[in-house]
């Protein structure tokens, strides 16, 4: 699999992270999956995920909206 723009991590043991107050917490050997893409509005990545199953759960943007952290959440099958 080529792993190019793209990273996984998967912890040895449960992790907690805290960000923007709320609490995120990942099990032993549970993916974690990020990625930075230049090309796409929010609005436009937000339509593209959808096609894929995908939906915005959270969103975190700068002032301007130039800048975003989409967390992802699968849809249901």
């Amino acid at each position: 699999m080529d792993n190019a723009g793209w990273h996984q991590s998967q912890p040895q043991r449960p992790v907690s992270v805290q960000v923007a107050g709320e609490l995120f917490e990942l099990e032993a050997g549970e993916s974690l999956h990020t990625e930075t893409a230049h090309k796409y509005s929010i609005a436009g990545f937000t339509a593209l995920a959808a096609e894929a199953g995908w939906l915005v759960s959270h969103q975190w943007h700068d002032a301007e909206s130039r800048f975003a952290v989409l967390m992802m959440q699968s849809t249901p099958d």
